[in-house]
């Protein structure tokens, strides 16, 4: 019957995966499935009071349960809006399953919505740690590496120099657990971006030698981490776009340089041009022709 109800649920025949699992439950009242399935049936026709209410019912009777608890968080996060419900979900769930690579995903996804940068890269060292996890590493460390550059932005605009440092560790330390194989290029250029970081808090702590000598270090280890992937990224940068023209699809980012051109044919994904915006963090090749400076290979990183 559940099986029934799933394949209902793809071919978007709700009213009959419904019925499924109203027939499993009067075979089955405690079984924690029957009310998950039924959870995601009423969260897919809409009805979140109900989902929620059956979401919860599937946590009473499977309370042990990692993928109860995986898909009542995303259901909360995702669907209601409750971050901080989904936070609560995951840490009853983590109590219980403490090494359940899915669940410690989700918490460092649903920590980086809520904007809790440095508990996201907590999370993400965690699963990194894992002897064995079913997640991807890779997009284990491009959260890792997201949160990472958020958070030191933030903490620097707030200017709280020590907590960004302290990010900054973390990061290094969930970095070392990930392994430099399991890096690639949009790794590389959110580590370019965070040694670029790294470089305006030793600027910033000018005054104090320890502070500076510290963001100095971090600077040269995330460099180093861009060097074991492929040296020849160390020539890439980032900076904010200064102007975009959507009509004909080319725009300007402004670094030292000034203002350089690109076109959405430079882009490695072409469809991430629907995220840009002003003010939106690419990373790039500089580069010059004879109309002058350009940007090449251009990542968007969001």
């Amino acid at each position: 019957l559940l099986r029934s109800a799933l394949r209902d649920i793809d071919h978007g025949n709700y009213d009959l995966a419904r019925e499924s699992c109203g027939d499993a439950a009067t075979l089955a009242p405690t079984y924690g499935e029957v009310w998950r399935v039924q959870g995601l049936v009423n969260q897919y026709r809409g009805d979140l009071n109900s989902a929620e209410q059956d979401f919860r019912r599937a946590m009473e009777y499977a309370d042990s349960s990692p993928v109860m608890a995986y898909h009542f968080a995303q259901f909360l996060a995702d669907s209601a809006g409750d971050t901080q419900g989904a936070l609560d979900v995951l840490s009853q769930g983590l109590r219980k399953n403490p090494d359940n690579a899915m669940l410690l995903f989700l918490l460092g996804n649903v920590n980086f919505s809520m904007e809790k940068y440095r508990e996201a890269v907590g999370a993400c060292s965690l699963l990194a740690s894992l002897p064995q996890a079913t997640v991807s590493t890779s997009e284990n460390a491009t959260l890792c590496l997201r949160a990472a550059v958020f958070g030191s932005e933030q903490y620097l605009w707030n200017g709280n120099i020590g907590a960004a440092l302290e990010l900054m560790e973390d990061t290094s330390t969930a970095l070392e657990r990930i392994g430099s194989a399991d890096l690639d290029e949009r790794s590389a250029d959110w580590l370019i971006h965070l040694a670029h970081i790294a470089q305006r808090l030793h600027s910033d702590m000018s005054t104090d030698d320890f502070l500076a000598r510290r963001a100095s270090e971090f600077g040269t280890a995330f460099q180093q981490r861009v060097r074991t992937i492929d040296p020849s990224l160390l020539s890439r940068s980032t900076a904010q776009v200064a102007q975009l023209n959507q009509s004909k699809r080319f725009g300007f980012v402004r670094d030292a340089a000034g203002d350089r051109f690109f076109h959405r044919n430079d882009l490695v994904v072409r469809d991430d041009w629907q995220l840009l915006a002003a003010n939106t963090l690419i990373a790039f090749e500089p580069s010059r022709n004879a109309k002058g400076a350009r940007a090449d290979y251009v990542r968007v990183l969001a």
